[in-house]
This record gives structure tokens, sequence and C-alpha cells, in this order.
């Protein structure tokens, strides 16, 4: 495993989901990266990293996004939402 995937796998393991304003600033993370694309009037978040999709699951997962599901494309995992989600996320 790479170093890269290590530190994933570590990130993935994180229970710092108690902090919700954290918990914001690392999806808008995850936003500003360069996994995600617009379509439509829906985020789509890609990435082959299996630790990566999970983080990023409990992540809008505890913050009450409940509509998504993460679906297997050849070697990349992915994520779906509905794009008003940006103007419902308040720091």
């Amino acid at each position: 495993m790479s170093f890269s995937s290590d530190v994933k796998k570590e990130l993935s393991k994180l229970s710092n989901l108690a902090n919700k304003v954290l918990v914001k600033y690392e999806f808008l993370g995850y936003l500003v990266s360069n996994h995600i694309t617009i379509q439509k009037s829906k985020l789509k978040f890609t990435t082959e990293n299996e630790y990566n999709i999970n983080r990023f699951s409990k992540i809008i997962t505890n913050l009450q996004y409940q509509n998504h599901e993460i679906k297997l494309t050849g070697k990349n995992f992915c994520i779906m939402l509905p794009k008003p989600i940006l103007a419902e996320v308040r720091i």
C-alpha cells in the first residue's frame, strides 16, 4: 500500500464527527477537490479509493444528507448528491 493510501485509510477511521463545524469544513474540502463534477442538478463525487468514498459517505450522512448511495463504475466509486446541498451548508 502507498503512503497516500495509508493516510486515506487512517482518515477514514477518524471518529471526529461530533463537531459539526469541523465536519462541514471537511465536506467543503471534498467539494473543492478535483473529485467533484457537476451534472445538471447533481454533484458527483468520484474516486478510485474505497477509504475516500467511505469517509465522504460518513460526512454527508452526519450532515443529514441521507439520500445517497455508493455506486461502483469500473474502478471508480461515486456518490451523487442534489446540487442545492451547497446552499444548506452553513458554517
